[in-house]
C-alpha cells in the first residue's frame, strides 16, 4: 500500500525529487540494519553497516538525522525493556550513528549556501514558519486518506490568522499527545505517532524552509499512517468478522478481496498522476487551475507552453507570475524571451531590463536584451549588453556570436574575428556561427579559412544554402583564372 499510494509520486516519477528517495533508502537501510545487528553473532558488522548507511543518507538529505534518534526508540520499543539497557548494549551502535550528526554540519559547510532554507530566510521567521505547518501537516493527513488534489507546486502561504493556526494546531496538538500517550501505554501504536512526527520534524517545524508544503516530504512518514490504518483495520475486521463467525478461510478472502480493493484504487490514481508527468504543460496547467495565485506555477505553465511554441499564450500566465511577483527575475526574463518571439522588442526589452534590474549578474538576461535592441537597430547598446553577458561567462558562444555579427556589421574585422573565433572554440558545432566567422574571414580577403568554415557548417547542416552558396563563392574566388 505504501509502495501504491500516489503521494509517493513526487519522490519517485519525479527524478527532481530523487534526493527524497534516495535518503529514505539509506534511512531504512540503516534501520534494517541495526534491526538485523541485534542478537547476530556477529552483531559488529551489522552495526557498521547501519552507521555507514546512515552517513551515506546524509551525502543525500538533512532529514537523516532523525535516523538514530528512530533507531533508539525502535530497540527500547521491540527488543530491549529500558533505555538504560538499550545503551548499554547498544552503545557502539549509537556512537557510529551519531557520526551522522558530525557529517552533516560538515556538509553543509562544504557545500553551496542556502538561501532557501535556515534561520536566514528572510520571507519567514521561525515562529511565523511554525504557525503554519499545523495546517501543511494537517493537509499532508488528507493526501494520506483521500489523494487528490496533487501537486508539484502548492506555493503554500504563510498562515496570517488566528483561524489558520488555531484548529489544525489543536488538531495537531492533540495527535501529538496521543502519540505521547500511546508510547506510555502502548509502545508500538507510539512509535508509529513518533515515526511519523520525527521525520517530519526537520521539515515541519521551526526551521524556515521557503517552500512550506512539498508532497515528497511524505516519503517515509506516509510507512507510519499506512502502517497504522493496515493494523487498525485487522483488528477492526477481525472484531466485526468474529461476531459475524465467519469460519477462518473465509474471514481471509475478505481480508484479502479489501486489500486488493484498496491497493487497486490506490494504483489507478498513481496511473493516472503518473500519466501527467508525460505532459509538462499539462502538468503546469492542472497546478495553475488549482492554485491560481502561485506565480511559481504560472512561471513554469508560461515557460512550457513557449518551449511548445505557443507563445501567446504563455505571456497570459507569465504576465501573471509577475503580477503576483513583481521583483520574479525569472519570470521578467522569459516574458521577455515570449514577447521577442513574437516580435514584441520594445516590451521584451523592458522585462528584460527590469530581470537585470533584480539580477545584475543574470548573463542570459543580457544577451536576450541584447538581441531585442538589434532587433530595433540599436546596436551600440546591443554591444554593451553582449560584452557585459561575456563579462559574466567568458565562454558563452552566443554571446560571443552575437556580438561578431554586430561588429561585423560595423566594419570591425579584427574585433569581430576574434569574438566569432571564440564562439567556435566554445561551441564548434553550431553551423551558423560557423558560417558567420567564415563571412568575416572572406570580407579580409581569407578565402581558404573561410572555406574550411563554410565546409564544417554543411557538416553540421548539410541543407545549409547559405553556406553552400557561400563556399560555392569562395572555390570560385580560388580558381585559377584560363590564360587567354
Amino acid at each position: 500500500l505504501w509502495l501504491a499510494h500516489p503521494l509517493q509520486t513526487s519522490s519517485v516519477t519525479y527524478i527532481v525529487q530523487r534526493a527524497e528517495s534516495m535518503m529514505g533508502m539509506f534511512f531504512l537501510l540503516t534501520l534494517y540494519c541495526a534491526i538485523r545487528g541485534h542478537g547476530s553473532r556477529r552483531p559488529g558488522w551489522w552495526h557498521a553497516a547501519a552507521a555507514v548507511a546512515c552517513v551515506l543518507g546524509a551525502g543525500a538529505k538533512q532529514v537523516i538525522a532523525v535516523a538514530p534518534l528512530i533507531v533508539v526508540l525502535y530497540d527500547r520499543v521491540f527488543l530491549l525493556p529500558t533505555f538504560r539497557q538499550a545503551f548499554h548494549r547498544r552503545k557502539w551502535l549509537y556512537a557510529g550513528l551519531a557520526v551522522t550528526w558530525v557529517v552533516l554540519p560538515v556538509l553543509l559547510l562544504m557545500g553551496p549556501p542556502l538561501d532557501a532554507a535556515g534561520f536566514g530566510v528572510a520571507e519567514l521567521g521561525p515562529l511565523r514558519y511554525a504557525a503554519s505547518q499545523p495546517g501543511v501537516i494537517v493537509h499532508y493527513l488528507r493526501l494520506a486518506f483521500w489523494p487528490d488534489p496533487l501537486l508539484l507546486d502548492y506555493g503554500w502561504p504563510a498562515a496570517e490568522r488566528v483561524g489558520q493556526v488555531l484548529w489544525p494546531g489543536l488538531l495537531v496538538i492533540a495527535l501529538l499527545a496521543a502519540t505521547l500517550w500511546a508510547l506510555w501505554r502502548r509502545p508500538p501504536w507510539g512509535f508509529l505517532g513518533m515515526w511519523f512526527f520525527l521525520i517530519l520534524a526537520p521539515t515541519s517545524s521551526i526551521m524556515p524552509i521557503r517552500d512550506l508544503c512539498f508532497e515528497h516530504r511524505m516519503y517515509l512518514p506516509l510507512a507510519a499512517v499506512v502502517a497504522g490504518l493496515v493494523l487498525a483495520g485487522y483488528l477492526a475486521g477481525r472484531a466485526l468478522l468474529g461476531r459475524l463467525k465467519l469460519p477462518p478461510a473465509a474471514q481471509g478472502v475478505v481480508a484479502l478481496c479489501v486489500v486488493a480493493a484498496v491497493t487497486a484504487g490506490l494504483g489507478w490514481r498513481t496511473l493516472r498522476r503518473n500519466r501527467d508527468y508525460h505532459d509538462e504543460i499539462v502538468m503546469w496547467q492542472d497546478n495553475v487551475r488549482h492554485r491560481q495565485d502561485n506565480p511559481r506555477a504560472h512561471y513554469n505553465l508560461g515557460t512550457a507552453l513557449g518551449k511548445a511554441g505557443r507563445y501567446a499564450e504563455g505571456v497570459v500566465h507569465l504576465r501573471r507570475a509577475v503580477e503576483l511577483k513583481p521583483d520574479y527575475a525569472k519570470a521578467h526574463q522569459n516574458l521577455g524571451n515570449a514577447l521577442a518571439s513574437l516580435g514584441e522588442h520594445v516590451q521584451a526589452v523592458e522585462h528584460y531590463t527590469r530581470s537585470l534590474q533584480l539580477n545584475p549578474d543574470d548573463y542570459k538576461a543580457h544577451y536576450n536584451l541584447a538581441r531585442s535592441l538589434t532587433a530595433l537597430g540599436q546596436t551600440d547598446r546591443a554591444i554593451e549588453h553582449y560584452l557585459m553577458a561575456i563579462k559574466r561567462k567568458p565562454d558563452y558562444s552566443k554571446a560571443h556570436g552575437g556580438l561578431g555579427v554586430l561588429l561585423l556589421g560595423k566594419k570591425r574585422l579584427d574585433d569581430a574575428i576574434r569574438h566569432l573565433s571564440i564562439a567556435v572554440q566554445c561551441d564548434p558545432n553550431d553551423p551558423i556561427i560557423r558560417y558567420n566567422l567564415g563571412a568575416g574571414l572572406l570580407q579580409q580577403g581569407h578565402v581558404d579559412q573561410a572555406a574550411r568554415h563554410f565546409r564544417a557548417a554543411l557538416r553540421i547542416d548539410p541543407d545549409f544554402r547559405e553556406a553552400r552558396a557561400a563556399l560555392a563563392l569562395c572555390e570560385s574566388a580560388a580558381a585559377p583564372r584560363p590564360r587567354p
